[in-house]
């Protein structure tokens, strides 16, 4: 009589998270120890236990981040020479061998370019103004930076006669800028209080409540105050226009007139 010894043996074995292993018999995807007897070459029932390890992966990490309009990307193992705001994916495998999935959830931050640049000579100054709503403007003039400012006016009073001045101006909000404007320049040929002006009528002045606007040729009215900030801007689309400054408080203002973005006569006016 020949006796047998009862046979057993272990299995270790991992799979990656969505995968199932399907090897020695058995059909398994959840991460524990399995067993199944069968019958060896002998007829005696053979144990094979299996530990099952499942690895991390199939899954997907998701990752946000931005930059500024027009610049490359790279980073997080993403290289985007044109990047869009968009979602990009890329595959990685793990230390496991695993493979997971990558997402990059990118945001562009565009920053408009500041619009209407209007430059124009007065009272022995150079006024500039322009349209935006970003955070912060750079000012340049020939090409050079002259000023970082919140505003959207500046007056530029370091000018010489029989100068040429160009001016553009650029936004900036965060890390990010735009473009700049096309340059507005003025040349200055003689004395700078040689100010372009039209027959008009501005009163009461000194005013309490509202100020009377009254002439031909002008279809924009904008009121600065004494540090070039602008406090108001109106439409004029006929030949008299209130402008209503009970709210301001009392001081001195720069009255601009323009038709066509051209500033065509400023008033000094006071409210009490």
């Amino acid at each position: 009589l020949t006796v047998y010894p009862q046979a057993a043996s272990t299995i270790n074995a991992a799979i990656c998270s969505g995968q199932t292993y399907t090897q020695n018999g058995f059909n398994v995807s959840a991460a524990g120890t399995y067993t199944r007897v069968v019958q060896n070459a002998n007829g005696c029932d053979s144990t094979i236990t299996l530990v099952l390890s499942v690895l991390n992966g199939g899954d997907t990490t998701h990752i946000y981040d931005n930059i500024c309009q027009g610049t490359e990307y790279h980073n997080n193992g993403f290289n985007l020479t044109n990047p869009a705001q968009q979602t990009y994916y890329r595959e990685e495998t793990n230390s496991g061998g695993c493979q997971y999935t990558i997402a990059l959830h990118l945001t562009i931050n565009n920053v408009t370019t500041p619009s209407n640049l209007v430059t124009a000579i007065n009272n022995n100054k150079i006024d500039v103004s322009w349209n935006g709503n970003a955070e912060v403007y750079e000012l340049w003039r020939n090409d050079e930076l002259l000023t970082t400012m919140n505003n959207t006016s500046f007056i530029d009073d370091q000018v010489s006669v029989g100068q040429q001045y160009c001016y553009k101006v650029k936004a900036r909000t965060g890390e990010c800028e735009s473009d700049f404007t096309a340059p507005s320049c003025v040349t200055i040929t003689n004395a700078l209080d040689d100010v372009q002006v039209t027959d008009f009528k501005v009163y009461p002045n000194p005013a309490q409540n509202i100020v009377y606007v009254e002439g031909n040729g002008f279809d924009l009215i904008v009121l600065y105050d004494l540090t070039g900030r602008e406090v108001i801007r109106l439409n004029a689309n006929s030949n008299k226009t209130d402008i209503n400054i009970a709210h301001l408080p009392n001081g001195a203002y720069t009255l601009r007139i323009m038709s066509a973005d051209k500033i065509i006569a400023t008033k000094k006016i006071i409210k009490k």
